[in-house]
């Protein structure tokens, strides 16, 4: 990246949304959920993540069905909640407005309008590490690890790659299926240990992201109020940081509340136009959690679609399959599973993966009777 670039990228790190986020501006995009108004905001980290070139935050406003450009790029927003109602819809835009007006600490009030870093070299290695974290592989996440230990080498006052380290370190993970070779995701106590050191550094510096990653901290261990209010504290330091919805949609279906979620997530789709696969498969988990198998298959089909090897998406999709009774196509899916790990996948290793992670045991139910429906072999 040219010197003079990436000044102009450390000018406009922070996080904050490209404009002053006070009280009227968080209400501007609780308004935009409920009127279905796109907020198309780029972020420079994931940008890159994307292959895109980060040169500074740029925000587009237009109603649904509309075209614009964000830094000379077309877009076309998109309308929200395939499988959500108005009622849903006002419903989670309260919720959202709620999360909106969350009192932050001091330190977290001071932290808004301020760069999170002044040292270029340290945002450029934080990007790179974000990069290779974002492409959703086990061997692309291992080689993560290094840029962000340098980023944060280089400015130990920069709270991000801080939280990014606490993600990677995070054991209960999709990833513990598949047997890989970071030795992080074996649930070790040093992983722990690392982690949450990583997590407790990342709050001193506070930031959309490390409250992401407490709130998935605070979900592994069951603690669903607290991860709530840890997404509702990512929104308020950032409503312009997209994950922070889509994580409070995942967290909300497995909490039993899939009806909240799916607003949530078509919120993040608004925000990201470019929005990765993640998004459509958390569409589809709060679908198959109402019962929606049809958008559910739908939804799980697109995230595939976006990204071939998406394991979790395939898994799902079998089992809704399962549910519609369309036993060969599951069997597909099941059959693209297991090459992509390695291993021959049985139903009982799913029943408790997803039996620990659900509030609900008829949630996690439906999982494993779509599973059994689909025909996977339970030993």
């Amino acid at each position: 990246m040219p010197q003079e670039e990436r000044q102009e990228v450390v000018a406009a790190l922070g996080a904050t949304p490209p404009w002053p986020c006070r009280a009227r501006d968080r209400s501007r995009i609780a308004s935009c959920a409920a009127s279905g108004t796109q907020i198309a905001v780029s972020s420079p980290a994931r940008n890159r993540a994307a292959k895109v070139v980060a040169s500074r935050r740029s925000v587009l406003i237009c109603p649904p069905g509309r075209t614009g450009t964000i830094d000379g790029a077309t877009t076309r927003s998109r309308t929200p909640g395939r499988g959500s109602g108005g009622n849903l819809q006002d419903k989670v835009t309260r919720s959202i407005a709620d999360a909106l007006a969350v009192k932050l600490t001091p330190i977290q009030e001071l932290s808004i309008g301020q760069k999170e870093t002044s040292v270029a070299a340290a945002y450029d290695s934080f990007l790179e590490g974000w990069a290779h974290f974002s492409r959703e592989n086990p061997d692309e996440i291992a080689k993560a690890i290094p840029y962000f230990e340098e980023a944060v080498k280089l400015d130990p006052n920069y709270g991000r790659p801080y939280a990014a380290l606490a993600l990677v370190y995070r054991p209960l993970t999709w990833y513990d299926l598949e047997k890989t070779r970071i030795h992080q995701y074996q649930g070790s106590d040093v992983s722990y240990e690392k982690a949450y050191a990583y997590l407790k550094e990342a709050k001193k510096h506070p930031n959309s992201l490390a409250y992401q990653a407490s709130g998935l901290f605070h979900f592994d261990n069951r603690a669903f109020l607290a991860a709530y209010d840890d997404f509702k504290q990512a929104i308020a330091l950032d409503p312009s940081d997209s994950w922070s919805y889509a994580y409070m949609a995942s967290i909300l279906t497995y909490g039993g509340r899939p009806e909240e979620a799916v607003p949530y997530i078509t919120t993040a789709m608004r925000i990201d136009p470019a929005y990765p696969s993640q998004y459509e498969f958390i569409l589809g988990f709060a679908q198959f959690g109402m019962d929606q198998f049809e958008a559910a298959a739908s939804s799980f089909e697109n995230a595939i679609s976006h990204n071939s090897t998406y394991q979790e998406a395939y898994l799902l999709l079998g089992a809704t399959y399962g549910h519609l009774a369309r036993k060969q196509e599951a069997e597909s899916a099941f059959a693209k599973l297991n090459l992509l790990l390695g291993l021959d996948l049985r139903l009982n290793d799913f029943a408790y993966y997803y039996g620990a992670r659900f509030k609900e045991s008829k949630d996690a139910d439906r999982i494993v009777e779509g599973l059994r429906l689909a025909g996977m072999p339970p030993y």
